[in-house]
């Protein structure tokens, strides 16, 4: 058997073959041994690829040894010495077939590595087994070069160091950058912003000079000459970083960055097919050494606390501490922007990284900022979508999307407003050939999209929305005519655009007895104001009569069962916001739940138990309570309620019962208490023929037709009145028992032959009966 030329490891490698036959009592080395010896004969490239493939090489090797004792032959001899020992022709087939990788892969010498190519190649029983443990040929000789070349480069410049060593003082070493590595560097991981500004491809920066200003201060400094952008998601953080590749190309900056060019790096593409240890840290080191070199290269990291942690390894070093070094002497100048949120969480944690950066925190742009900034980009938008924007379209962007996109930040949210309007206003259009006009309808339209908010809401002024509610409200609630002028007393208030925009629009207290409607007229306004079912929560808080209901409202906190789930509250209201709250029976709740409601009302935003604020700006919330007569000395009972004096007595004694019960800064935050009535003899008759009406319109959807006498509305209001006390839920539940039961006792004795039914009262009795066409009247 001829090698051409073996290494280390390949002579190594045959002397632990010999040993392993010795100690199996074999005369010749066979594939079985041979695949075994390489595993434990490591360290060696063998072992270096497999580990970087992640393989378990200790079950790999207890599989091998199985499948070696099972090719035993039936008798070993007692002693086998390494005299007697040689390769068996299939061994020496192997080591040929290694010589022939050793030539295809152009390497200098025969080594083990080929050895296990070879084995896989010639093999099929070893082959099987080595791949049910992911050890294929293919992927075994790709890694293979991977591992080979890292290990070649560490190699070289650790000997580059040893023939440099005493040439240059320690004190004036630099790194030494080709000029492919670099064109690398800031083609494949970087894209050049000052180019792009040159290339006028980057959007105009409007009103964010204080920032670029201090951002070029910061650049300026002899150490620590770094600079992070913190702010929240959307506010322009990257856009000021555009803006100071505009200010360079342009040449109005000091002559320290005059001629510099910004590059934004592109972490996932360094981050991105680094198989084996190492390549990562390579390439990190590339890049900064790349940066040292070049003193007119500035480094842009968007996201930049996705630095911590990214590419580490068990044992290695992540992204940000390869940077402290070279962020701490001066040598790389570089600029991060990230969120307040992910600075906390990842920059502030870790103090050495947090020191070598100057903090600039940007606000949120004012709305006359951001329509400056809207009519600066406007030209490209309209480039873009061949359109025509009007200036009180940029306006009506702006404030529509600060009404009703409030879980975003300006300037972002109206730039993706006017951006998707125009969208909007090409689809509507559907002609490419001519300039399209944006209408505010297009706007409205996508902000219904964005928000789920139905574009009936959107697009009707608040005012509009607000006027008819005192008409629509009392065509559907009977004998509640003072407390629904109350109500919308307070809407007209807050919708005129008066109110503090900080509270929600309204917060009210109904109280008054059972079956009055304190409940029905909750869910007939939010049907007014929002159109959506969605948009009515409802908490019964019978269901919050513990102090740790609260939970159920705003999330469990972080440690405790249920932290991250969804809760009650403020999820709902994230999604849906504008919306109305209805917390119905508050007497029933403990005081601590409605502290979180307190919180609501007083500054207009309730913070979960994952630290996110929950706008309640544009909801209405809405309490409810039971007055009892007969088990208070309460003036809510069933008189007439036309003395002005008894409403004020009324709402004085809810005062002062809410005042008990949950504080004073509680009471003071509410903006209306509404006294309901009690239901007189005739709003009960009212009451009745609104339910049969109900019952007819039922009815005609199933083919039937009903017609029912007006004695029937008498017989029904004289036996509620008979009760204790008399209120729209007795009457629900006589129509329920009585006239219901009689029609669907007719409906099934006709068998689904009547098309007419007739309800009649005899002796204070509901008869109901079929009718034919001629009967009619």
């Amino acid at each position: 058997m001829a090698f051409k030329l073996k290494d280390a490891e390949l002579i190594r490698f045959q002397v632990f073959c010999w040993k392993a036959a010795v100690d199996n009592r074999l005369k010749s080395v066979t594939p079985n041994i041979m695949a075994l010896t390489l595993l434990k004969s490591g360290p060696n490239n063998v072992t270096k690829v497999l580990e970087a493939m992640i393989i378990d090489i200790g079950s790999l090797t207890s599989a091998l040894e199985k499948h070696l004792k099972a090719s035993y032959p039936k008798r070993r001899p007692k002693f086998v010495e390494h005299e007697m020992i040689s390769f068996s022709e299939n061994g020496n087939d192997i080591m040929s077939i290694a010589n022939d990788v050793r030539d295809f892969m152009a390497d200098p010498a025969t080594s083990v590595h080929h050895v296990l190519m070879a084995i896989l190649k010639n093999d099929k029983a070893l082959s099987d087994i080595f791949e049910q443990y992911g050890v294929t040929l293919p992927k075994f000789r790709i890694i293979t070069q991977k591992v080979l070349s890292v290990e070649s480069a560490k190699s070289n410049l650790n000997d580059s160091s040893k023939e440099l060593k005493g040439l240059t003082k320690p004190t004036d070493s630099k790194p030494i950058i080709s000029k492919a590595n670099e064109k690398e560097v800031i083609t494949k991981y970087c894209k050049n912003l000052t180019d792009l500004a040159n290339q006028n491809k980057l959007d105009p920066v409007i009103g964010r000079e204080k920032e670029i200003d201090r951002l070029v201060v910061t650049l300026g400094r002899r150490k620590k000459n770094n600079a992070i952008l913190v702010g929240e998601p959307g506010v322009g953080k990257t856009a000021i970083v555009e803006g100071l590749a505009k200010r360079i190309n342009s040449g109005s900056v000091p002559s320290f960055v005059k001629d510099v060019q910004v590059f934004q790096l592109n972490l996932s593409s360094v981050v991105s097919k680094t198989t084996c240890r190492g390549q990562f840290e390579e390439r990190m080191k590339l890049i900064l050494d790349t940066f040292a070199v070049n003193k007119n290269y500035i480094l842009f990291i968007d996201e930049m606390h996705t630095l911590v942690g990214a590419g580490a390894a068990i044992g290695g070093l992540d992204a940000a501490n390869i940077m402290k070094p070279a962020l701490s002497n001066g040598e790389v100048r570089c600029i991060g922007a990230t969120t307040e949120d992910e600075y906390r969480k990842y920059f502030k944690k870790d103090g050495a990284m947090d020191r070598r950066f100057q903090r600039i925190f940007v606000d949120e742009p004012s709305k006359a900022d951001t329509i400056a900034i809207l009519t600066g980009i406007k030209p490209i938008i309209e480039t873009h979508h061949n359109c025509i924007i009007p200036n009180e379209i940029i306006k009506n962007a702006v404030e529509l999307s600060i009404r009703y996109v409030t879980d975003r930040r300006l300037p972002d949210k109206a730039i993706d407003c006017i951006d998707e309007a125009c969208a909007n206003a090409v689809v509507r259009v559907n002609d490419s050939t001519k300039k399209i006009i944006v209408l505010k309808s297009d706007i409205v339209r996508a902000i219904a999209l964005q928000t789920d908010i139905p574009v009936e809401v959107v697009g009707v002024s608040d005012l509009n929305r607000v006027k008819n509610i005192s008409e629509i409200l009392k065509n559907k609630i009977v004998g509640q005519d003072v407390a629904i002028n109350e109500i919308s007393s307070v809407l007209l208030n807050s919708y005129s655009g008066i109110r503090n925009p900080n509270r929600p629009i309204g917060c009210f207290v109904f109280g008054g007895p059972s079956g009055s409607g304190t409940t029905y007229m909750a869910e007939l306004m939010a049907e007014c104001l929002f159109d959506s079912d969605s948009s009515f929560i409802r908490l019964d808080m019978s269901e919050f009569s513990e102090k740790f209901g609260n939970t159920k409202l705003i999330g469990s906190p972080p440690g405790y069962v249920g932290y991250g789930e969804k809760n009650q509250l403020t999820d709902k209201v994230a999604r849906k916001q504008h919306c109305l709250i209805l917390l119905d029976g508050i007497e029933n709740a403990n005081e601590d739940v409605l502290k979180v409601f307190t919180q609501a009302m007083s500054k207009g935003f309730v913070t979960d138990a994952s630290g996110n604020e929950v706008s309640f700006r544009n909801s209405i919330i809405v309490m409810t309570m039971n007055f009892d007569p007969l088990t208070n000395n309460s003036h809510l009972g069933f008189e007439n309620n036309s003395n002005e004096q008894e409403q004020d007595d009324k709402k004085k004694e809810m005062t002062d019962t809410c005042r008990k019960m949950f504080g004073d800064d509680f009471v003071n935050r509410i903006d209306e208490f509404i006294a309901f009535s009690s239901l007189q003899e005739q709003d009960l008759k009212m009451a009745v023929e609104m339910r049969l009406d109900t019952l007819t319109d039922r009815l005609k959807n199933l083919g039937v037709d009903l017609n029912y006498d007006e004695k029937i509305i008498d017989v029904i209001v004289s036996n509620v009145m008979n009760e204790e006390r008399p209120n729209i839920k007795s009457i629900d539940r006589f129509v329920r028992r009585f006239v219901e039961h009689a029609i669907a006792i007719e409906l099934s004795e006709s068998k689904g032959d009547v098309s007419c039914l007739r309800l009649g009262a005899y002796n204070m009795n509901i008869i109901c009966s079929a009718c034919v066409t001629n009967e009619l009247t």
